[in-house]
């Protein structure tokens, strides 16, 4: 397999994974928005606030699904991460 074709399944993959958590952590969210217009009553109990967890464990899990299977992703976010240190550390100098 050339490296191409393994850079595309690696792509693929981590497309799959990333809808796949995204179908998951939003089911919650579907099902309370068809019980609220089927039954015309509003939520029950606490779903509003999982629904609300489930959406930060969303993005949360995205970005480990990104540093860990995108190796250019991972360079950028330090290069940015260096940068923004580089910055930080620098301005107390600044003030001076």
């Amino acid at each position: 397999m050339s490296q191409s074709q393994k850079n595309e399944n690696q792509l693929s993959l981590m497309l799959l994974i990333v809808v796949g958590v995204f179908l998951i952590c939003n089911t919650l969210f579907l099902v309370n928005i068809l019980a609220k217009a089927l039954t015309g009553s509003t939520a029950v109990f606490g779903v509003d606030s999982m629904r609300n967890l489930l959406w930060i464990v969303n993005a949360s899990i995205n970005f480990t699904i990104y540093c860990a299977y995108g190796k250019k992703f991972r360079e950028a976010f330090l290069e940015i991460c260096k940068k923004a240190w580089s910055w930080i550390a620098g301005i107390p100098q600044r003030l001076w």
